[in-house]
């Protein structure tokens, strides 16, 4: 599973989570430049958990929730990679 965010600096063009907890607490915790899908415009850095801000349609509590339980019913889950490619410099 590949998550990404629009970061300008700071955060790796490419990066592999240590395991499937360690991907969705990542996910989570995004933070992203506004794009013209959300509901800010400029170049602020926000929070974009799983970067689906502009889209989230439930409870986010519910959202997580539902991702963590994946690797509690003994699945084989992915890998986990989170990329950004908006990186300069």
């Amino acid at each position: 599973i590949i998550f990404g965010g629009r970061r300008p600096e700071g955060v790796p063009l490419v990066f592999e989570t240590f395991s499937w907890n360690h991907g969705v607490f990542t996910a989570a915790c995004i933070k992203s430049e506004t794009t013209a899908a959300g509901e800010e415009t400029g170049k602020k850095v926000n929070y974009d958990s799983f970067a689906q801000r502009p889209f989230m349609g439930y409870n986010f509590g519910r959202y997580l929730e539902h991702w963590m339980s994946m690797d509690s019913k003994n699945h084989k889950v992915p890998k986990i990679f989170h990329v950004n490619w908006f990186r300069k410099g």
